[in-house]
């Protein structure tokens, strides 16, 4: 008889240990220690508030991909190198400027999807975009680079959309708006 109980009671601890860790309702853990391939060196990171939640930046992001055409406009005023926007050709013709003198990579035209590959090859650090664009590629874009979706404006206030963007790009301390 204590056999019996030690065969029954070995598989059900096993059981529910497996399950415990199996329907863990913690978050996936990511790796913070954002690391440059020339200093081996952490980054240091900010805790954004966004409209998806809270996501971990590079307080002075170096490679940012924009995926939401009329945003490309606020990291460059900043001064923040982007390597890669959407319908990037038209935002900048409309800014008189270029985006092979700028080094940005275009990554797809508006209106269509994200092109994720491409995104991926240009290694961002941080990913700039619109929660009513990009709602649906949230999870799949963080798993790329830190994301930070901002809300759309609704009033004619440039500031709702600018000091989002601004916080995430590090930015609000040094330029006093």
């Amino acid at each position: 008889m204590p056999k019996l109980k030690f065969y029954l009671i070995v598989p059900l601890t096993l059981l529910v240990v497996s399950a415990c860790s199996f329907f863990n309702p913690q978050l996936p853990k990511r790796d913070i220690s954002l690391v440059s391939s020339s200093q081996r060196s952490p980054v240091e990171v900010h805790l954004v508030q966004h409209a998806m939640g809270q996501t971990l930046v590079p307080v002075h992001p170096q490679r940012v991909v924009v995926i939401q055409r009329w945003l490309v406009q606020i990291p460059l005023a900043l001064g923040v190198k982007v390597v890669g926007a959407l319908g990037l050709a038209l935002t900048l013709q409309g800014l008189g400027l270029d985006n092979k003198q700028l080094g940005i990579e275009d990554i797809g035209a508006a209106f269509s999807p994200t092109n994720l590959e491409k995104i991926m090859t240009l290694k961002p650090d941080l990913i700039l975009g619109t929660i009513d664009e990009n709602r649906d590629n949230y999870n799949l874009l963080s798993h790329i680079a830190p994301t930070v979706l901002i809300k759309m404006p609704n009033s004619g206030d440039w500031k709702e959309s600018f000091m989002p963007a601004a916080n995430a790009l590090g930015k609000t301390r040094q330029h006093n708006v």
